[in-house]
């Protein structure tokens, strides 16, 4: 909910200098690579499903007039692929697409999504063989970009539970075949975007230098620091991982009892941290009332919850103008709310 708030701000934030405003389009790559870092396409699915009710409850909150600030595109979308494409005779064969390579077995296969992704390799892919010629000829740009991978994928598959019960000599080398397989489908998915949407500024979560094509940007505000230590000792870090920025969906949102802002950290540290007993806490899970919309940030801080009712009106804006920037709804944001037991104590 931070983040789509940040969207949806910038967004209005545009539309003060330029009237005709802006739109944010968020093409997911969900799809894209599910099967290879062990997620069902269903939840794929599921997941994107909760984020447009999320996104419909925050155009009410902001009353966007029937804006349409932002919208989202899956794989299938962007490749105009529709039910009746794949009913019938065999899609895949009359196009004659080439299997993909799944690393992880176990993963259930979505027949929409396979297709998707059969297209996808079969159209935009790069070369494989110079790819592969170029991580063993140590390549410093290509080398680096797969041992990121492969160290991302070697901690995501300790955890999840069609891998976990792997021996770490077999989970170094599938995460090496996940990693490869990933970057491969990173290049042709970059190689779609770029086709399908040639006249669109491209955002990315991930850290760029900012010299195009992409441009990087923080989802989720000044407000919300990054760390891998809890309870946070000093001042927190801007980014503790470059290939993936701190994100709503590489990490956990943290209020921590005594500090101002909010962290977003990765739900082991937040394990390791209670389990060590250096902080007390609990998952928080609100469940308000549907287009429930409440005058303060998607998680406020303890050290803010004791501003004054003038302050907030004072802050706030009329009905007829819609919720003020800074007060969006609170529709099922989950957190963890920590208390160090030295503060504890």
């Amino acid at each position: 909910m931070i983040a789509l708030t940040t969207l949806h701000n910038f967004v209005r934030s545009v539309e003060d200098i330029y009237k005709p405003g802006a739109e944010v389009l968020i093409v997911s790559d969900g799809h894209v690579f599910s099967d290879c870092i062990g997620v069902e396409d269903s939840m794929v699915d599921a997941y994107g499903s909760k984020l447009r009710e999320m996104n419909e409850t925050l155009k009410t909150a902001f009353g966007d007039g029937g804006r349409e600030r932002v919208r989202f595109q899956g794989l299938p979308e962007m490749l105009k692929l529709q039910r009746r494409d794949i009913e019938g005779e065999n899609l895949a064969d009359r196009l004659k697409l080439e299997e993909l390579k799944h690393p992880i077995e176990e993963i259930p296969i979505n027949e929409d999504a396979e297709i998707s992704r059969r297209l996808l390799m079969q159209g935009f892919s790069a070369n494989t063989d110079e790819l592969r010629g170029r991580i063993d000829d140590k390549d410093p740009a290509a080398l680096a970009l797969y041992r990121g991978f492969s160290r991302f994928m070697l901690e995501d598959l300790q955890r999840n539970t069609h891998t976990e019960m792997l021996s770490k000599s077999k989970l170094r080398k599938l995460s090496s075949k996940v990693a490869f397989e990933m970057i491969e489908r990173n290049q042709a998915y970059s190689n779609m975007i770029e086709m399908v949407f040639p006249y669109h500024l491209r955002l990315s979560i991930h850290a760029h230098n900012n010299a195009g094509p992409k441009f990087g940007i923080n989802l989720m505000g000044p407000n919300v620091c990054a760390t891998d230590t809890l309870p946070p000792q000093g001042d927190a870090e801007k980014s503790h991982d470059l290939l993936h920025v701190p994100t709503p969906w590489h990490g956990c949102i943290v209020e921590i009892a005594g500090h101002e802002d909010l962290y977003m950290t990765k739900v082991e540290k937040v394990e390791e941290a209670i389990e060590k007993k250096e902080v007390v806490g609990a998952w928080v899970a609100p469940t308000p009332q549907k287009n429930q919309v409440q005058p303060k940030k998607p998680i406020e801080p303890a050290s803010k919850k004791t501003e004054s009712k003038k302050d907030d009106k004072e802050d706030g804006a009329s009905a007829d103008q819609g919720a003020p920037l800074d007060a969006p709804p609170v529709p099922g944001a989950a957190f963890f709310t920590l208390t160090p037991t030295a503060v504890k104590a």
